[in-house]
């Protein structure tokens, strides 16, 4: 990704003319579209933590521990009621936004004949109920804290009516509901209101108490329906969560500092960082606590430095997130008096003439000469490179015998 800021920019033509639109730099725009980049769409799938249901026909048994929920009206015209519940904490990152809530549900079992289809609905349920861990069509006697048709908490802490009812004891409205016929399985939204379910469930776990299915035609004989329970593998109660939560950025670190520095005048010193963190990593040199201009990379050179270049040097390595500064790197630049460069020693074969001599540090040398000695007129024959440090130099000049000439080697500027 291109570092973009200072280049965004947003069309806007509220109260421009009409015809005409104008565009500025809007760094708050940059920050959405950063926003929007750096965001994970994720999807959490759970199942039930608790599950049971409660019968009309035998209102002090508890089924919490069967392999389906019975939800709707038999034959008899007996009413059950089944239960859900599922755990939140710590499924959805704290800073996430859901985006979307469904439950699926499967039917196991039908009346004979196929019963009647009734649109089922899930009401959250305000008050604790104890899921208990009986089986059996109907259950078994419920034990001290388990749900019953007669009692949330059996036997001392009752219902507000047999059943439940609302608003006391659930919400009146519906979360979701669908369409329940055969055996299969049935999605319970996305609704608006699930999701406002779980975002309160979210922010406040102790009155998470899950959701009462009920048919919304409990008068209509054989809409009872068998619903699968945790207890009952692949045809539990399925919570689908969907959604978006910021990625991970990783702010800018330094794994290896700036290293100080002492170099002799007219050397090349290269200044160096080693960062992380997420992409794109930008980078400025500063002088002495002022801003380099152009020094914007992960290295920094000065070539034929000077005294004037010496202080400390660090740099600011930033990214979206923010940035940090790296430790102090002195710059000491030494000033050594250099000797004058001469001579070693000359060699001649009787067509070429040749001058040796070992070139002073970070040094460029002339080599003149003249014809006349004492004429003032001196002439170049070449100029050394200065990576020639400390190595012997080898300079050729052709020339006839019987010819003279005089050499001398300059300092260049």
């Amino acid at each position: 990704m291109k570092d973009f800021r200072g280049q965004l920019m947003v069309w806007c033509n509220a109260g421009v003319p009409s015809g005409r639109s104008w565009a500025r730099p809007l760094e708050t725009g940059l920050m959405l579209m950063l926003a929007a980049f750096f965001t994970n769409a994720e999807t959490i799938t759970l199942r039930p933590v608790a599950d049971t249901s409660m019968h009309e026909i035998a209102p002090t048994f508890n089924m919490g521990g069967h392999t389906h929920v019975a939800s709707g009206t038999t034959q008899k015209r007996t009413k059950s009621r089944g239960f859900f519940r599922f755990d939140l904490e710590g499924q959805i990152p704290p800073n996430a936004t859901i985006s979307s809530v469904s439950l699926v549900l499967t039917v196991t079992g039908t009346p004979p004949g196929g019963g009647a289809p009734s649109t089922f609905g899930l009401h959250r349920v305000s008050k604790e109920w104890g899921e208990g861990a009986k089986s059996g069509n109907t259950g078994s006697p419920a034990g001290t804290g388990e749900a019953t048709w007669t009692a949330r908490m059996s036997p001392s802490t009752p219902w507000s009516a047999p059943g439940g009812a609302p608003p006391e004891d659930f919400v009146g409205n519906a979360s979701a509901s669908a369409m329940v016929s055969n055996v299969g399985k049935y999605t319970f939204g996305p609704s608006t209101e699930l999701l406002a379910d779980v975002e309160f469930w979210r922010g406040n776990g102790g009155s998470n108490f899950g959701w009462i299915l009920m048919s919304q035609a409990e008068g209509i004989q054989m809409t009872a329906r068998k619903f699968g329970s945790r207890e009952s593998g692949d045809s539990a109660a399925s919570l689908v969560i969907d959604f978006t939560a910021p990625a991970v950025v990783e702010p800018p670190s330094i794994s290896e500092q700036p290293q100080s520095q002492t170099v002799s005048a007219g050397s090349l010193v290269t200044l160096r960082v080693v960062a992380a963190g997420a992409e794109p990593l930008t980078y400025q040199w500063r002088f002495n606590g002022v801003d380099i201009p152009g020094a914007i990379g992960a290295t920094f050179s000065l070539n034929n430095v000077q005294p004037v270049a010496a202080g400390n040097y660090t740099v600011v390595v930033g990214n979206v997130v923010g940035s940090l500064m790296s430790a102090d790197a002195a710059l000491v630049v030494q000033t050594v008096p250099l000797e004058p460069p001469r001579i070693d020693r000359i060699e001649f074969d009787g067509e070429m003439l040749a001058l040796v001599f070992t070139a002073p540090p970070s040094t460029r040398i002339t080599v003149e000469f003249t014809e006349v000695l004492g004429n003032g007129v001196w002439m170049s024959l070449t100029t050394t490179d200065p990576g020639l440090d400390s190595v012997p130099v080898r300079i050729t000049d052709s020339i006839s015998a019987g010819k003279q000439r005089f050499y001398r080697l300059r300092i260049a500027e």
